[in-house]
């Protein structure tokens, strides 16, 4: 016992982290975030099936890639498993390089990054099943499968099960909700905020709209006038003037 208590006084706690030390790493990672957005992005832009790849040899040509090697690799497996879905793999950094600037005084709860997560996951998924069921690739010029690979797997599953109504009603629901908690959004307060903006861009036109008609009509009742003024100035100077003299003292005797 003694030699446990022995032992349990010498245990040291770790140093803390100094804050400004925290702060410089988290900007760091807030600028590595938003190159990693940069360069996937310029990767899946540039993207050619001539390149070698995940998929492809090549053709012995130089790699038109943007993005290089890495890029072409990169852009072709991520197209093959999830389709344009892909894209939104540079939103999902951008996201992480937005969220890493916000809370940089303290970090969310566990539970609240588990929710975020979940959240990506089910938006990919359902973001996939979607592109899989109304972007066949018979019907366009894709180079893979609508949807990817992930895609096949769940929109196939869903239309057998579901058919195509329901596929697309459980795909909708869920690309909603997976939107709401990834991005820490209502959609009732969304809806509030188009609301509040339209009332106001309304109240904003009928007013515009009313200072024209009460411009149109100023200008209208100012020529009127200004006829009114011409009219009159163009008769008196048509008539000769009248002279009055006094009458003289003759007269009144």
């Amino acid at each position: 016992m003694a030699q446990a208590k022995r032992h349990s006084t010498t245990i040291k706690a770790l140093p803390n982290i100094p804050p400004r030390l925290a702060r410089l790493g988290r900007e760091v990672l807030v600028i590595a975030y938003a190159a990693l957005t940069l360069y996937l992005l310029v990767s899946l832009v540039t993207y050619s099936d001539q390149d070698p790849s995940f998929t492809f040899t090549g053709t012995g040509s130089s790699t038109q890639n943007l993005g290089g090697s890495f890029g072409a690799w990169f852009s072709d497996l991520f197209f093959h498993a999830f389709g344009y879905t892909a894209f939104l793999f540079p939103a999902i950094f951008a996201l992480l390089s937005w969220r890493t600037f916000k809370y940089q005084k303290e970090k969310p709860a566990k539970y609240i990054r588990a929710a975020h997560t979940i959240g990506l996951l089910l938006a990919l998924f359902s973001a996939c099943g979607l592109e899989h069921i109304h972007f066949p690739r018979e019907a366009s010029i894709l180079l893979f499968e609508a949807g990817g690979w992930v895609g096949s797997l769940s929109g196939v599953w869903l239309l057998m099960v579901f058919g195509i109504v329901g596929a697309t009603v459980i795909l909708l629901v869920m690309f909603i909700a997976a939107i709401s908690w990834a991005l820490d959004v209502s959609w009732f307060f969304i809806m509030d905020w188009i609301g509040k903006w339209t009332c106001k861009g309304f109240d904003w036109l009928l007013d515009y709209f009313k200072s024209l008609i009460d411009q149109a009509q100023g200008l209208s009742i100012r020529k009127k006038r200004e006829k009114i003024g011409t009219g009159i100035k163009k008769g008196s100077d048509g008539r000769t003037s009248v002279r009055i003299e006094p009458k003289s003292w003759s007269s009144y005797l």
